[in-house]
């Protein structure tokens, strides 16, 4: 008996699903401006994956665990009541 995978659930994405000019410029200035990479995927509806892989295929600076935090608690005391 041969065992083969099981079928993904996420069906294969086409060159079509890949940002525009305008909409790749918009999330890369949201990302630098300090929006997560989590928040920016989930609006289109991809994963976070997905876009690391699309900011590290464009140049963009993936920021590290250290310098997100930093950001969170920058902004946490900005706005303290959110």
């Amino acid at each position: 008996m041969v065992l083969l995978p099981k079928p993904s659930k996420v069906p294969p994405r086409s060159e079509a699903d890949e940002p525009t000019g305008k909409v790749r410029q918009r999330l890369i200035k949201r990302y630098e401006n300090g929006v997560s990479r989590y928040a920016l995927a989930r609006e289109p509806g991809h994963t976070d994956q997905w876009l690391r892989v699309r900011f590290a295929r464009w140049g963009v600076q993936i920021r590290g665990r250290s310098e997100a935090q930093r950001i969170r608690w920058a902004q946490h005391s900005e706005n303290p009541a959110a």
